[in-house]
């Protein structure tokens, strides 16, 4: 079947594999209108994007609950709101080097996601994109975002490393909020600002400003143990 205007689907359920083929974007879906997968959404274990496809769609493989591997194309430059969310067995992800967008909740409560690697192409950190990875143990965020909106990297209670690469404007809103296994951080030069509650109920007990400390919002190392 269709789920793009030059891509098709096919499922095979000898090996519960879904491939996408063809080339450009993906349709988009939630709300009123159900992946065209819909069907075979418990079952499905592999997806597996070929090369020419563009985007990956707004919730097209989020609550695909069995989901264990993914392989997605360097063509895909764009991936849409909730793609991946509450795929709970998922343990890692490919991210394209040439991806630029990353949507709101796309990693949402993928609870076994263990690394992910973010291309030096992303342009921004959505709200909830990676809210709620209870696996999740390290993170580099990338020096080429412009933004970073709340909740990012909320919730991630076995988060231990994060790399702010030089570059970094800000620490958003609430965005380590209950991420309670980081313990120290490095804030490059390039952060102007700490959004509010930021670091809230995290385990921070360090933190190193390279170059001048940047703006402290409301209570952004409330609730921790932070040793400026």
């Amino acid at each position: 079947g269709k789920c793009g205007d030059n891509l098709t689907w096919t499922y095979k359920a000898a090996t519960d594999t879904l491939t996408i083929s063809g080339t450009g974007a993906m349709y988009d879906y939630g709300d009123d209108e159900n992946s065209p997968w819909r069907e075979q959404q418990l079952y499905i274990t592999k997806v597996t994007v070929e090369e020419g496809a563009t985007t990956i769609g707004r919730w097209a493989f989020g609550e695909v609950f069995e989901l264990r591997e993914v392989k997605l194309p360097e063509t895909v430059t764009y991936i849409s709101d909730c793609a991946f969310a509450m795929c709970e067995i998922l343990t890692a992800i490919n991210i394209p080097s040439k991806v630029t967008y990353i949507g709101e909740m796309c990693f949402h409560n993928c609870a076994k996601l263990t690394n992910v690697v973010l291309p030096a192409t992303l342009t921004s950190l959505e709200m909830y994109v990676f809210a709620d990875c209870a696996s999740l143990t390290s993170i580099t965020v990338p020096g080429s975002l412009v933004f970073i909106e709340e909740y990012a990297l909320a919730g991630c209670t076995s988060l231990k490393e994060v790399i702010l690469e030089e570059g970094v404007p800000e620490i958003g809103d609430c965005m380590f909020v209950s991420s309670s296994a980081l313990e120290s951080i490095v804030i490059p030069a390039s952060v102007k600002e700490i959004g509010y509650e930021a670091f809230f109920e995290t385990g921070l007990k360090e933190i190193t400003f390279v170059g001048d400390a940047p703006v402290f919002s409301d209570g952004c190392f409330a609730e921790c143990v932070a040793t400026a």
